[in-house]
């Protein structure tokens, strides 16, 4: 009987720290693309946390222009991206839900 108490209690806490580690997470994916429509590889965009005004994730656009902060708490965001010889983007407001994915397309001007 104490084993099976043991190996219950293992088991809920097992259980219980998977379930934490899940916690509630949206993503944030997009495009950057130039004033004519045509992709910006190599953009390095800026996610912030609007309530903390805290930069929380960093990425660069690929060959295709795209980006993906996946595992963002819940929250409102504002992007930045910067690229050479472009002017900067800013898009505020960017609302991030529990599992969804909030897909963005930013274009920067010259």
């Amino acid at each position: 009987m104490s084993r099976l108490l043991i190996l219950s209690g293992v088991l809920f806490l097992t259980v219980a720290q998977v379930l934490a580690q899940g916690g509630a997470t949206g993503a944030i994916t997009g495009t950057v693309l130039d004033a004519s429509g045509a992709v910006v590889p190599g953009a390095d965009v800026q996610i912030v946390n609007s309530d903390m005004g805290s930069v929380v994730r960093t990425a660069v656009t690929g060959p295709d222009g795209s980006f993906s902060a996946l595992l963002l708490p819940v929250g409102t965001y504002t992007l930045m991206v910067r690229a050479q010889g472009f002017a900067e983007a800013k898009i505020t407001g960017i609302a991030v839900r529990v599992t969804e994915m909030t897909r963005v397309i930013a274009i920067s001007a010259i």
